[in-house]
C-alpha cells in the first residue's frame, strides 16, 4: 500500500527519478531526496503510464567499477588515434586490454585522450539488467559524473575536487572527464600520492551534500559520457538513429531512382537512334544496289559495289550518296523514306550526270533546314537544294535534290 502511495506521489515529478545499479548489479530507484522505491512495481507503473523511457533515460553505474584514464595518443585523424588508443592504454593495465570495453570520452587539442574502461563481463551484466526492466534505451553513465565540477581559481593556481560522501565510500569529481570512487581510507591514499611530487599541491576538497540534480543532468548533456557504445548500443537506439536519418535516406533513394530512370530513358533513346540509322542505311543500300538479295556486312558490301562502278566518271550516284552520308548521320531525326536517281538524258553515253532525289520526313521543319545548311557547308560534289512538300503539326515531309555537276 505504501508503495502505491509513493508511486502516486511521483506521478507528476517523474523527471526527478534517480536510477542506478549498485556494486552487486541490482537496479535501485529513488527520488533525488533519497526516497527509495521497489523497482519492479514502480517500473510497471511507468510502463502503464507510457512514460518509462521519458522518465528513466540515464542509469548510473558505480565509478568503483569504471576505470577513468587520460593518456597521450598521437595521430591527427580520429580513426588513427582511436586505433592507437588500446595499445597506449595497455601499458597502464595489469590485465589484457581485450578484457575491457573502451569508450573515448574526449580528446584535447594537445592529444590527451580521456577514456573510460569497463570489463566486458560487467557491461554485459549491466545491459542485461536494463533489458530485464525494459530500459533498452537508457544510457549507462559513471556516477562520478553526477557530481558537478568544482570551480577552480586560476589566479590562485589552486585545484579543487568535489566530493560526495556517505557512510561507506567517497565519490570524487576531478574535472570534466575524470573522477574516482572508493573508501575514505583510499581517498586519503590518493591524496597522499598526489602530493608526493616536488611541485605538487594537494587539491582542495569541496564536500557536496546532493549528488543528483535533474536540472543539470539531462540525457543530452551526458550523452558524451555514455558507456553504451560499439557492441553495447541498443537495437532501438540504432533504430532511432535510422529514424533521424530516414528523410535523408529517402531523398538519396529518390535521387538514385531518378538517375536510373534518366539513364534508362537515355539508353532507350540512343538505341532507337541506332535502330533508325540501321534501318535507313539498309533502305539506302537496297535502293542503290537492288540486285543484292542478302545483306551480310553492309559496310564491306557497299565498298565492293562502289569499287565495281566506273571510276572514269567524276560524279555518280554512289559518290554523291557517300558524300552526304555523314550529314544524315548527324541528324537522326530526319528519316529517309525513298531515294531515286534520275539520269540526265542529255548526258553523254557512260556519264552518270543527273539528279539524286531523297524523300525524307521529320517531326520539325527546323531539322530539315539544319541538315540542308550542313550539307551545303560540307564538301559535296553536287548542288544541294531542299523543298518542303507537306507540313502538318505531327509530321514534315520534304525532298532533297542533289544535282551532279
Amino acid at each position: 500500500m505504501r508503495q502505491n502511495e509513493s508511486i502516486d506521489k511521483m506521478d507528476n515529478v517523474n523527471s526527478k527519478i534517480v536510477a542506478k545499479i549498485d556494486l552487486h548489479g541490482s537496479l535501485i530507484l529513488s527520488s533525488e531526496d533519497g526516497q527509495t522505491f521497489e523497482a519492479d512495481s514502480f517500473i510497471q507503473s511507468l510502463k502503464a503510464q507510457g512514460t518509462l523511457s521519458q522518465t528513466i533515460g540515464i542509469v548510473w553505474v558505480p565509478t568503483q567499477q569504471v576505470l577513468l584514464m587520460s593518456v597521450f595518443v598521437p595521430g591527427k585523424r580520429r580513426a588513427d588515434w582511436l586505433a592507437a588508443l588500446p595499445f597506449t592504454l595497455e601499458e597502464s593495465l595489469s590485465e589484457p586490454i581485450e578484457h575491457f570495453h573502451i569508450v573515448a570520452l574526449n580528446r584535447s587539442a594537445q592529444g590527451n585522450v580521456s577514456a573510460a574502461l569497463v570489463e566486458h563481463a560487467l557491461m554485459q551484466k549491466w545491459t542485461k539488467v536494463l533489458e530485464d526492466h525494459g530500459l533498452e534505451n537508457a544510457a549507462l553513465v559513471a556516477d562520478c559524473f553526477s557530481i558537478p565540477i568544482a570551480h577552480n581559481n586560476a589566479l590562485q593556481d589552486k585545484v579543487a575536487w568535489n566530493v560526495y560522501a556517505n557512510d561507506k565510500f567517497r565519490i570524487v569529481r576531478k574535472d570534466q572527464y575524470s573522477g574516482f570512487a572508493g573508501s575514505p581510507e583510499w581517498l586519503q591514499e590518493i591524496l597522499a600520492l598526489t602530493g608526493q611530487g616536488k611541485d605538487s599541491q594537494l587539491p582542495e576538497l569541496h564536500e557536496i551534500t546532493q549528488q543528483y540534480d535533474s536540472s543539470r543532468q539531462t540525457l543530452g548533456m551526458l550523452s558524451g559520457y555514455n558507456l553504451r557504445t560499439d557492441d553495447y548500443v541498443s537495437l532501438s537506439e540504432g533504430y532511432s538513429i535510422l529514424q533521424r536519418w530516414q528523410w535523408h535516406l529517402v531523398i538519396l533513394f529518390l535521387i538514385l531512382l531518378s538517375f536510373l530512370a534518366y539513364t534508362s530513358l537515355e539508353t532507350q533513346r540512343l538505341q532507337t537512334q541506332v535502330d533508325n540509322y540501321q534501318t535507313a542505311t539498309e533502305t539506302l543500300f537496297k535502293h542503290l544496289f537492288p540486285g543484292v538479295n542478302r545483306i551480310i556486312n553492309i559496310r564491306v558490301q557497299t565498298k565492293n559495289r562502289i569499287n565495281q562502278t566506273d571510276h572514269s566518271v567524276s560524279v555518280g550516284p554512289s559518290q554523291l550518296i557517300h558524300e552526304i552520308e555523314n550529314g544524315f548521320k548527324l541528324f537522326p531525326a530526319v528519316k529517309i523514306q525513298k531515294i531515286q536517281w534520275n539520269k540526265n538524258n542529255s548526258s553523254a553515253k557512260g556519264s552518270h550526270s543527273g539528279r539524286l532525289t531523297i524523300f525524307v520526313e521529320s517531326l520539325k521543319t527546323q531539322d530539315l533546314e539544319d541538315l540542308n545548311t550542313h550539307l551545303k557547308s560540307d564538301k559535296v560534289s553536287g548542288k544541294i537544294s531542299l523543298q518542303v512538300k507537306n507540313v502538318t503539326p505531327a509530321l514534315v515531309e520534304g525532298v532533297f535534290y542533289v544535282d551532279a555537276n
